[in-house]
């Protein structure tokens, strides 16, 4: 299934039946070879959300438990395969 998530928006995926769900935000590219995810991690009242750069060659990524593909890549948005 593909992902498309555009800069600034959180993107919860489902992890399955009485799982929980996952929320994912882009983040857009610092520079032109880069670019940041960020997994938001609550329970209860904590909750943290470390930023991730990755290199706009990367063709595949892992975020905790979660493996994606990388399709495409803009400062607008990003394509993902999961």
């Amino acid at each position: 299934m593909e992902y498309k998530i555009e800069t600034g928006t959180v993107f919860k995926l489902k992890q399955g039946f009485m799982k929980g769900s996952f929320s994912l935000m882009y983040c857009g590219m610092p520079s032109k070879d880069t670019f940041v995810l960020t997994p938001l991690i609550s329970s209860g009242y904590s909750g943290f959300s470390p930023s991730i750069y990755y290199s706009k060659d990367t063709s595949q990524l892992v975020v905790y438990d979660w493996e994606f593909d990388l399709i495409e890549v803009t400062p607008d948005y990003i394509i993902l395969q999961g």
